[in-house]
């Protein structure tokens, strides 16, 4: 399986790239499509918060802003959990390279699901709660929050 780092632009004019196209991950702790919903999610409250005119109507002058602030949160935290995922790619190739570490990985996964219910690495994941997130993000870049 081959990794690659997410790209470093995601946006070009009116075209923003999200999930795959931006940060395909390998399949070792199943956040793809996670990590697709929070984009797709951070991208509509960005455009909802930029975008929309008083009136209910679409307004494109926000779509830089909106999409420069969803380029720089995301790019951030598909790092962070395609990191992850890339070490424990390799722990697994450690384990199909050697039947001594595959046991000795097996009960350290085991005591780590029995002492945390999930695997550490899985944290990221489960415990990350875009909304709030994109919050405090937009707290900074506006002063308040329009929603």
């Amino acid at each position: 399986v081959r990794a690659r780092d997410p790209l470093e632009q995601w946006v070009s004019g009116p075209v923003a790239l999200l999930g795959d196209a931006a940060h395909p991950p390998v399949p070792y702790i199943g956040q793809g499509a996670q990590m697709a919903i929070e984009d797709a999610g951070i991208a509509a409250h960005l455009l909802k918060d930029y975008c929309l005119a008083p009136n209910g109507e679409f307004d494109i002058s926000g779509f830089p802003k909106a999409m420069e602030i969803y380029q720089q949160k995301r790019i951030t935290r598909t790092r962070q959990v395609l990191g992850l995922s890339k070490g424990l790619g390799k722990t697994q190739q450690n384990r199909a390279d050697s039947w001594w570490y595959n046991i000795y990985r097996e009960w350290q996964i085991r005591l780590q699901v029995w002492i945390y219910d999930t695997l550490p690495c899985m944290f990221p994941g489960t415990r990350y709660d875009f909304l709030k997130d994109l919050k405090s993000v937009l707290l900074t870049a506006q002063g308040d929050i329009k929603s």
